[in-house]
């Protein structure tokens, strides 16, 4: 008698999810371009649009910044000012958050809409816990600050105009979600998973074939503190010392690197490019 073979079926979920930043046709200035403008008092109202198609509800946690400032965006939101905003995203759904910036230093500026996913401490589950500090988006526009009532032109925290150039040490490999990693030293033995306050060693992956003007930033929780400008090889694996002495964060740290290619492309739209680290949580 023929038996029934054993079959072993292996599923794979796989998760979407989908942002957008909507603004307003009276903010247009040519949207091809990524160009908006405030209005004459110095405001931008848009909204964030998150759709998910995932396995469980989750919570978000969404910020903005200008390219080359730290100085924290304030969103007003429900009539709230607020430098960040929680949300929670249904498993199968979207979610919409209306939102005003305000204040901004009058001029030309790259505004950047950051979102992830809220961390839960107490969750026990390791795989799950992984693939939260893994999820980042990024939304980014020009804007053109018309006027601002609050003047903050002089509180501007800027880098400084030095590149520091980044050593190659061997070719980059494919690219991935996470770019940017952090070790305990610089033979790139043991993968950080848990910050002290001491110094360690940022690893780029540049799997582009250009080289990038990279500001290096370092968000101690979701409060942005800027570290370095730098320039880092094309097609390259660098690696860059970083010291966390005297970090700020509480909970969970996250770098990101902003990089513009040093050989302008011949499009429209401001290229900007986005490395980033998973969210490493304080020991």
């Amino acid at each position: 008698m023929n038996k029934e073979p054993n079959i072993t079926t292996v599923e794979r979920t796989v998760e979407e999810r989908r942002v957008e930043v909507n603004i307003d046709k009276k903010f247009e200035i040519d949207r091809d371009q990524l160009a908006f403008e405030t209005n004459k008092e110095g405001q931008l109202q848009a909204t964030y649009i998150l759709t998910n198609n995932v396995q469980k509800e989750e919570k978000r946690i969404m910020y903005a910044i200008i390219e080359e400032d730290i100085s924290p965006l304030i969103m007003e939101i429900n009539g709230e000012k607020t430098k960040y905003h929680i949300f929670t995203v249904p498993k199968q759904g979207e979610v919409k958050v209306d939102f005003t910036l305000s204040g901004l230093p009058k001029g030309k500026h790259i505004v950047y809409i950051y979102s992830e996913k809220y961390i839960d401490n107490k969750t026990f589950d390791e795989l799950e816990k992984v693939q939260s500090q893994k999820i980042f988006t990024q939304n980014y526009f020009l804007l053109d600050v018309q006027n601002n009532s609050n003047n903050n032109n002089n509180n501007l925290d800027k880098f400084d105009d030095s590149f520091k150039p980044v050593t190659k040490i061997e070719e980059s490999y494919e690219g991935d979600m996470i770019s940017l990693f952090l070790y305990e030293d610089q033979e790139l033995s043991t993968e950080v998973s848990s910050i002290e306050e001491k110094k360690y060693y940022l690893l780029i992956n540049n799997y582009l074939e250009f080289e990038l003007k990279g500001h290096l930033y370092l968000f101690s929780d979701y409060n942005v503190e800027k570290l370095e400008q730098i320039l880092v090889p094309a097609n390259s694996k660098a690696v860059f010392p970083v010291n966390l002495e005297n970090h700020k964060a509480k909970e969970s740290i996250r770098f990101i690197l902003l990089g513009e290619p040093t050989e302008k492309p011949d499009i429209p739209i401001p290229v900007r490019l986005m490395h980033n680290s998973m969210r490493i949580p304080i020991k």
